[in-house]
């Protein structure tokens, strides 16, 4: 009786197996694509940061000294531009706000990057993401 009992149940978990097999291959897929965005999200941030930080001792950010402004960011950028990243080159805002010998300089960064497996994130109903998605990241220090 038992040897009929476990022979019935032959086949049952591979059945399981492949039933359950393609949630988890789009479970596995959106956790990478989201991943990735936080990673390249937070480059972005690290770039404004940066941005800031050579803008606030520049002598003149936002006229003829901004090239090193933007030099910087994209430095910090550059690997993952193009390629398997898909980020777009960066687009610089610097801009100097306050009263004299108390200004902050303020360092915008906008890239855009595209989802590898957008219409998984359909399958889950989510409707905020677009391809392109835009990244922006701003920073501010005071500026020496």
């Amino acid at each position: 009786m038992n040897r009929d009992r476990r022979r019935s149940q032959t086949g049952v978990t591979l059945i399981e197996f492949a039933m359950v097999l393609p949630f988890l291959f789009v479970l596995t897929f959106v956790v990478i694509d989201l991943s990735r965005a936080f990673y390249l999200k937070s480059l972005v941030t690290a770039a404004a940061r940066e941005g800031a930080r050579v803008a606030a001792v520049t002598p003149d950010p936002t006229g003829a000294d901004k090239d090193s402004v933007t030099a910087r960011v994209s430095r910090v950028l550059s690997p993952m531009v193009g390629g398997t990243y898909a980020l777009s080159a960066p687009t610089v805002t610097v801009t100097v706000d306050g009263v004299v010998g108390d200004e902050t300089t303020k360092v915008v960064v906008t890239s855009t990057f595209s989802w590898l497996y957008l219409g998984l994130f359909n399958v889950f109903g989510a409707s905020g993401f677009t391809n392109p998605q835009t990244l922006t990241a701003s920073s501010v220090m005071r500026y020496e």
